[in-house]
């Protein structure tokens, strides 16, 4: 198939028009990549720096433009959710236990609170195993 071109080429609009779509492409990479990260075997520190960075890269491309305080709280309380089970997801079946524990616990810890609690039992299950 081809394409012709009439008139001049405005290569700033098609240079927009490429960032904006490789720019969805990217965050929709990024979404998938926390959607199916998982520990497998790998240390707990390495596997909560792994998803930090790409829920850091999934910020930087968050356009959502909010001017009332109640809704940029509302957002981020769901944001911080979801990250939250995501990361519970992802965990090896050793820490089913407080995976469950920390889904009961009403308000769901951040996840920065829900990565101590796990990394506590994680210390506690290896001294007692030694």
């Amino acid at each position: 198939m081809a394409f012709t071109i009439h008139g001049p080429i405005n290569y700033e609009m098609l240079f927009a028009i490429l960032l904006a779509k490789f720019g969805v492409l990217f965050l929709q990479h990024s979404m998938m990549r926390a959607f199916f990260a998982k520990q497998n075997g790998k240390n707990l520190s390495t596997y909560y720096g792994e998803l930090t960075d790409i829920f850091g890269e999934l910020d930087h491309r968050d356009k959502a433009i909010m001017t009332c305080a109640h809704d940029i709280e509302i957002y981020r309380k769901s944001i911080q959710r979801q990250r939250v089970h995501i990361f519970l997801v992802g965990l090896d079946v050793e820490f089913e236990q407080i995976h469950g524990e920390i889904l009961r616990k009403y308000p769901i810890p951040e996840l920065e609170a829900t990565y101590a609690l796990i990394r506590r039992e994680s210390v506690r299950r290896a001294t007692i195993n030694s």
